[in-house]
């Protein structure tokens, strides 16, 4: 499902040559007090891997974190995937999966307790 990727990328409101991750994000550190994210997306990785890896971790780290993703001004996702990293307002990372899995604007909460069922033995 390599189009997930497309989707998902035109939601990034910066795509930076990895070896500028550093000073990009020092600066957005700096400048405007963000939190990051980090995701590492490996290359022809599927979207069950982004459903059943990086989502939970992602909500779980909001939760623990005391931050609502879908409203929060202060939280960027750096996505790196091959040689570039793309960031995201977390706020637009979440629409992108949620557009990507047709689901409804639920939760997160909501979202990670179904993930943490759907993982459970």
């Amino acid at each position: 499902m390599q189009s997930y990727l497309d989707r998902l990328f035109s939601k990034a409101f910066n795509v930076v040559p990895g070896e500028n991750y550093n000073r990009v994000s020092f600066e957005l550190r700096k400048e405007f007090q963000h939190r990051f994210y980090e995701i590492i997306l490996p290359e022809g990785a599927p979207w069950t891997y982004m459903r059943e890896k990086v989502m939970p971790s992602f909500l779980q780290y909001c939760q623990y974190q005391s931050i609502r993703p879908e409203t929060s001004a202060q939280l960027i996702v750096s996505l790196f995937y091959q040689n570039r990293f793309f960031l995201f307002a977390a706020k637009e990372f979440l629409k992108a999966f949620q557009e990507i899995e047709s689901m409804e604007m639920e939760s997160p909460n909501q979202r990670l307790q179904i993930y943490k069922k759907e993982t459970e033995p």
